[in-house]
């Protein structure tokens, strides 16, 4: 992954703003890297924003071009030709070329934590500045169970290295080591203040 990248301006004359590029296993994107650069400096919710399109929107949708490039042997030549080939056929429209739409559900590989409601732990997490108290999440997804306090209602919980960080979506959140009789971050719910949900992504190729 190459951060910072710069290309030739008929490059984007001809295909637009392109965020992303990627050559056999190479990828290349104007934005920096997580979390240096000033793109990623100022409020939480513009870091998370940026983070989550970055995931999404840049590395997955570029991987996925990555397994296309490994379907044809890595052949520069070949994969050119059938992007230019399907480019044409699509009447030069960006977004229905057919390797543009297979590379695009390649964002979906991640699961719910950078959608929403699953969002907010990651969220909380860099706002409250919890990585030393409970370090990185280990599963791909979070789980449900019911609220005690509420028969329709229920809690959102994703598991910590040193912990777990629990959700009841648009009330409030607590994070503790693990035993309801340690809670060492916060004892109460706290009410949850909404945050920002993934970006709308911008064009890749």
């Amino acid at each position: 992954m190459y951060y910072r990248a710069t290309r030739a301006v008929t490059f984007d004359d001809l295909f637009g703003n392109v965020v992303g590029t990627t050559f056999n296993r190479d990828v290349y994107t104007k934005l920096e890297n997580v979390p240096s650069g000033s793109y990623w400096t100022g409020t939480d919710q513009n870091f998370w924003t940026n983070f989550t399109y970055l995931v999404q929107s840049v590395l997955l949708h570029e991987l996925g071009h990555v397994v296309q490039y490994r379907a044809l042997g890595y052949s520069l030549p070949d994969f050119g030709a059938s992007y230019l080939f399907g480019f044409c056929k699509s009447g030069f429209i960006y977004r229905n070329n057919p390797a543009e739409l297979d590379a695009a559900r390649y964002k979906h590989a991640v699961d719910s934590p950078l959608g929403e409601p699953g969002f907010q732990f990651y969220y909380l997490w860099a706002e409250e500045r919890l990585k030393n108290k409970l370090g990185f999440p280990i599963p791909r997804q979070s789980t449900e169970k019911p609220d005690p306090n509420n028969p329709t209602g229920r809690i959102m919980q994703l598991e910590f290295q040193r912990g777990i960080m629990q959700i009841i979506p648009a009330s409030g959140w607590r994070a503790f080591n693990g035993s309801e009789k340690t809670i060492y971050i916060q004892s109460t719910w706290r009410p949850l203040r909404r945050c920002p949900g993934p970006s709308r992504p911008e064009q890749m190729d």
